[in-house]
């Protein structure tokens, strides 16, 4: 059951990601695979509303604060009444300490409309007084912020447990096994050495507590530590978590001639090897956190879509996380399009116009109108008959964007460029590589045709700024994205023979940037981004994927795990991750 739900959670957040919804409602938005089991979820929500809601909006019906108490339980009860929980099992103790906060704020918010109700209750009637009426959703809400700060209480210990105590409370604990941690200078014995009202020497005049003192203290405390059960260890650490180097407390070095020596020497002995460090997060400066370490594919890898290269080419683990480990972040908090929304909304209104009538037209008003017309309608169809007043001011200014491009298109046509293969066609293209069968793959947004050009390959571009083929597919000299480059060998596999020039059709902020950018690459250039790809396919057959990139220069939610703010990442990658060697790529 607990799976069952996680899947659909993880399918509510991938459907409010896509359609930026701000609730789900009755009115699904989507294709059948996506709408089919959400609207199982809303039918079974459904069950747990009071009568007189189901099939109704949640918002449709408002009542007093106090009167949603009863739905609100009863459709708790309804979720948990069959199942047992044990308060005292560690699953189910967060679930029951839970419940029983939310049943005290719902008791509470019932008699709101009550006199003389108790502190908490005349809180919770002040923010909420009897006569404002709230919905369904509201309540809950309302309700839940009632409770999100309350902060459970530990767990129970289990009967193995092993109870943790200060130090000057061992010598009255009677267990027969001890353990003393931190035997470090400066803990055991305690010293405070920089205190400017009261100094050691000052309160050895006074009678109070100095280091003399505690030093005595602390050594009558270890001998009878010591004396009084049969097994003792004490640790000293070596480094703080801050990495400083340690000494040991000189209680431990209260013996003369060779026994010191021998201590001193074992101390600080590092022989032996150093365990990893755990892959955890304690208190300090330094991180202890790694990067897991790359493993090779359990399957090979035969088919790599074009835009995948950019993404070795910019990190060779972060493609390893998102090709092989198949890893995408998701935000339902999103109430605006993203650059890649925003992007894919353009590109699915002009593959609309590419393969609509208009397409050979050389009128920029009717082909303005088409464009209008399949804006609103791929606007309706992804987010809803009312989307939020961000995608409705992102809708507008693409308007605007697809209006000058409709100006470009209609001299393009009058220049005697025609569309030669319908936008947003899925191409793929045998990509062989020292004998070893591969291909690429890719969608080519439009192909065109000249009478005495020729071809060209165009891609769209959505950004704001309008960047040319050259700023985005090179960085001094290097390649940094294949994507062009490879179209030309997905158009020969289709076919289209001859010399095919390439670029971007922009349609950027500036509506006066709008048109073509061409890519000026010389046959050798082109050659060897070819010949690039095909190093990176050799390094994906050798499951190289080691280090990450330095620096980290992403937004692509992966930050976490390649610790790209952590001061100790350069030499987490030096170790390999996490220290250990044979990682695939190291």
């Amino acid at each position: 059951m607990r799976d069952s739900v996680t899947g659909w959670l993880t399918l509510l957040d991938k459907y409010l990601t896509e359609y930026v919804q701000r609730r789900v409602s009755r009115h699904l938005i989507g294709p059948p695979h996506i709408t089919g089991p959400l609207k199982a979820v809303v039918e079974a929500i459904d069950t747990l509303l009071p009568p007189e809601l189901a099939g109704a909006p949640m918002q449709a019906k408002k009542r007093r604060l106090s009167e949603w108490s009863a739905p609100i339980a009863d459709a708790l009860t309804k979720l948990y009444a069959r199942r047992p929980l044990d308060r005292h099992h560690p699953d189910d103790a967060p679930l029951v300490y839970a419940l029983r906060a939310l049943g005290q704020a719902l008791r509470e918010q019932a008699q709101l409309d009550n006199v003389g109700a108790n502190a908490a209750t005349t809180a919770a009637a002040n923010a909420d007084p009897s006569n404002l009426a709230l919905s369904l959703s509201d309540a809950i809400a309302l309700t839940l912020s009632r409770v999100r700060d309350l902060a459970p209480p530990p767990p129970e210990p289990a009967s193995a447990a092993v109870e943790i105590l200060g130090w000057l409370e061992l010598q009255l604990d009677d267990a027969p096994h001890l353990i003393v941690t931190g035997v470090n200078e400066g803990m055991i014995p305690e010293s405070v050495n920089h205190d400017a009202f009261l100094p050691d020497s000052l309160r050895r005049d006074l009678g109070l507590l100095d280091n003399r003192r505690r030093h005595a203290r602390d050594l009558m405390a270890l001998t009878a530590i010591l004396h009084s059960r049969p097994h003792v260890r004490l640790v000293a650490g070596r480094r703080s978590a801050d990495d400083d180097p340690l000494t040991p407390s000189r209680l431990l070095l209260a013996c003369a001639g060779d026994e010191l020596a021998r201590r001193i020497g074992r101390f600080y002995d590092h022989s032996e090897e150093p365990a990893p460090p755990p892959p955890l997060l304690p208190t300090g400066k330094r991180s202890r956190l790694v990067i897991p370490p790359p493993v090779a594919p359990l399957a090979a890898i035969e088919e790599l879509n074009v835009t995948a290269f950019r993404d070795y080419l910019a990190c060779p683990y972060r493609f390893y996380l998102k090709h092989v480990c198949k890893l995408d972040t998701l935000d339902d908090r999103a109430v605006e399009l993203s650059a890649p929304a925003f992007g894919n909304l353009a590109h699915k209104v002009l593959e609309n116009f590419g393969q609509g009538p208009l397409a050979t037209s050389d009128n920029p008003a009717d082909i303005a109108d088409f464009l209008n017309e399949e804006l609103d309608r791929a606007c309706r169809l992804t987010y809803g008959q009312q989307p939020t007043v961000a995608i409705t001011l992102q809708r507008e200014q693409l308007r605007q964007r697809l209006a000058a491009f409709a100006r470009w298109q209609a001299q393009e046509t009058r220049d005697g460029w025609s569309i030669a293969i319908q936008t947003e066609k899925r191409f793929a293209a045998p990509f062989p590589v020292d004998g070893q069968p591969f291909r690429i793959v890719g969608r080519i947004d439009r192909i065109d045709r000249h009478p005495e050009k020729g071809l060209r390959i165009l891609d769209y571009k959505t950004g704001d700024k309008g960047e040319f083929p050259e700023k985005t597919h090179r960085f001094k000299g290097e390649w940094v994205d294949l994507q062009l480059p490879l179209y030309r060998l997905l158009a020969r596999a289709a076919g289209l023979e001859g010399a095919c020039a390439l670029g971007y059709v922009l349609l950027p902020k500036k509506l006066a940037e709008t048109g073509l950018a061409a890519a000026e690459w010389s046959e050798e250039e082109l050659a060897h981004a070819e010949e690039e790809a095909r190093r990176i396919v050799r390094a994906i057959r050798q499951s190289i994927f080691w280090p990450p990139t330095e620096p980290p220069k992403f937004d692509d939610g992966l930050g976490s795990i390649c610790m790209d703010l952590s001061l100790d990442r350069a030499r987490v990658i030096r170790a390999g991750g996490s220290g250990g060697e044979g990682s695939a790529g190291t």
